[in-house]
């Protein structure tokens, strides 16, 4: 997780200890696959949360408790891997199952590995390197997303979090890797949030500067 420049590369399968547990959480996310409907639904209901968030520049308690209800249920239809070393033995059972070359999985180890650590770098809290069944309205495996989960400070400010988010979603770019089309997509709207958050620094900045030239002319 430390130093956010490069993959590590010197580590194996892992121990038949570590086989064994990510062959469970495959297997078990497998069973509870997440409905395509159902996961846009969420993923909509957290965008309206950061577009609140940038508002109010505040999160309430129950905000919180949603995120946290939301998060919550993306991971029951997750598997779920600690570090590096677990993620790789995850996507190299997926792989295997699911008939994805080498590179696949070389890719997706440099891609999240920049994410996760430059996450780290910016304080971000670490959930874990994960795989998300999904489902289509048929109930079919429609798809596997790998990925990464951490969740901001709540000491933070909306810009701040946006910042150190965009920081993340470029990661891959500025580590060897490159972002993904969801990633551009996040930091488009992220910037959008961000430029929200400076035009209104800049009326209230006016507003105060009109109130100063008022009090000094009178």
């Amino acid at each position: 997780m430390e130093g956010g420049s490069k993959l590590e590369t010197n580590i194996g399968s892992g121990t038949e200890g570590i086989k064994s547990i990510m062959a469970e959480r495959i297997e078990a996310a497998k069973k509870n696959p997440i409905f395509e409907s159902r996961l846009a639904i969420l993923e909509d209901q957290l965008g309206k949360f950061k577009d609140e968030f940038v508002r109010t520049d505040r999160r309430s308690i129950e905000q919180i408790a949603q995120e946290d209800l939301i998060l919550g249920e993306i991971l029951k239809s997750s598997a779920l891997a600690d570090n590096i070393i677990e993620f790789r033995e995850m996507l190299t059972q997926i792989a295997t199952t699911y008939g994805k070359p080498q590179e696949w999985i070389t890719d997706l180890l440099a891609h999240e590995n920049a994410h996760a650590n430059v996450a780290a770098e910016t304080g971000h809290e670490w959930v874990g390197y994960a795989s998300v069944f999904i489902k289509n309205e048929a109930g079919n495996l429609s798809s596997i997303q790998p990925l990464h989960f951490t969740k901001p400070s709540l000491t933070w400010g909306a810009k701040e979090s946006l910042e150190k988010e965009i920081d993340v979603l470029e990661a891959p770019d500025k580590y060897g890797n490159r972002a993904s089309s969801f990633d551009r997509d996040d930091i488009l709207k992220n910037r959008e949030r961000l430029e929200l958050i400076h035009a209104r620094e800049q009326r209230d900045k006016d507003r105060m500067d009109e109130i100063r030239r008022e009090l000094k002319s009178s």
